[in-house]
């Protein structure tokens, strides 16, 4: 099988999609069923020359900056490789790229990849939301979560009784041999790693750490929000127990997981902007280096999480409710090392790459089998 993956996000850059879009792609060229992988991924022009190389996978990094070049270029593209499938890992404006490759020039398979606030944060824009409905409505979709699933339907009411298939958890290296963790004189560590935005909720885990004398939280990641934080970190009287990390590399993030007691980020659903947290796969990156976690049953979290055997699940935007899994997890370590030990044999069974691959190839073939959760 010969499959075309149009992208929007794609590595060097740093994110949830692109680490989905470079362990899919991997995963698929690495599948005995597929022939080839060509990626088609659209960058700013300091992003062309990055290089990535796999048996299997040829990738053109496009610069094409409107969005009119984007579609002219991926139309193009598809129409000249004659692919069996051509699958957009993002809604926009790659999704388009499939749809018209779908609708006008009659390529039958293709498919979209929705993440969540692709779709639901443009759903009520009369023309955003417009284009967005004709790119479901033109492909196959396949959710990385029912959550996901259930909200983008609702949000445009539309049936889509496509497939969720899960993702892999993300691909990570050995630890790094030498960093120099921050000093937590001895404290229950909390780790969370994220961009630093509202939807992530670090205001409402520093409100739940503020109590607690005897944890330390490292903060790996920035954003916008970072300085409003460090102002909330300030007012507490907290600072030397809270570390802005900042961003760090893949196998450094990997030392962190190692180095933490638990895993915790509080993501919230904010609803005026349709900003909602599709899976989260930081959740399954510190469950696979045998971290205890804690979220929030926001979005798609619940679905990333053992409530009760490898870690909590606690209400969205309630601090005190977040404090009590932390103090409960803290204060046990007979029940920080279940969790932990348990966390591994999860995510090996809920979320390997092997499975994804054949139920996304199961989906490009149309067997009626893949359309189970």
């Amino acid at each position: 099988m010969k499959i075309g993956i149009v992208t929007d996000a794609f590595p060097p850059t740093v994110g949830g999609m692109e680490t989905f879009a470079a362990d899919f792609a991997l995963a698929l060229a690495s599948n005995n069923r597929v022939t080839d992988v060509d990626i088609l991924a659209f960058e700013t022009l300091e992003r062309q020359q990055e290089p990535f190389s796999h048996s299997g996978i040829d990738l053109t990094r496009s610069g094409a900056e409107s969005t009119l070049g984007r579609l002219k270029r991926g139309i193009r593209w598809g129409i000249r490789s004659e692919y069996d499938v051509v699958h957009s890992l993002t809604l926009y404006p790659g999704g388009l790229i499939t749809a018209v490759l779908n609708n006008l020039l009659s390529i039958q398979r293709t498919f979209v990849t929705v993440h969540g606030t692709d779709a639901l944060s443009v759903a009520e824009d009369p023309i955003r939301g417009r284009i967005r409905k004709f790119i479901l409505e033109h492909n196959g979709v396949i959710c990385l979560s029912e959550s996901t699933r259930s909200k983008v339907a609702a949000a445009y009411s539309t049936d889509l009784d496509d497939r969720v298939i899960p993702p892999g958890a993300p691909n990570l290296p050995d630890p790094a041999s030498e960093i120099k963790l921050p000093d937590t004189d001895g404290q229950f560590t909390v780790l969370t790693v994220t961009r630093l935005v509202e939807r992530k909720g670090i205001f409402d885990l520093i409100d739940a750490v503020n109590p607690l004398s005897n944890v330390s939280l490292w903060v790996v990641g920035d954003g916008p929000k970072r300085a409003e934080l460090e102002r909330q970190c300030e007012r507490y009287g907290i600072e030397n127990r809270v570390t802005f990390v900042g961003t760090v590399g893949e196998a450094e993030l990997v030392s962190y997981y190692d180095a933490a007691d638990l895993f915790c980020l509080p993501s919230r659903h904010v609803q005026s902007a349709g900003d909602v947290e599709g899976l989260g796969l930081v959740f399954l990156e510190a469950q696979k280096r045998g971290v205890p976690v804690v979220g929030t049953d926001s979005g798609g979290i619940p679905e990333a999480i053992d409530d009760g055997e490898t870690g909590y699940v606690v209400e969205e935007k309630n601090p005190a409710a977040l404090r009590d899994a932390i103090r409960r997890i803290a204060e046990s370590p007979e029940r920080q090392s279940a969790f932990g030990d348990t966390a591994p044999t999860f995510v090996e069974c809920q979320f390997t790459w092997e499975q994804c691959v054949e139920r996304h190839l199961d989906a490009y073939r149309g067997l009626e089998g893949a359309t189970d959760t």
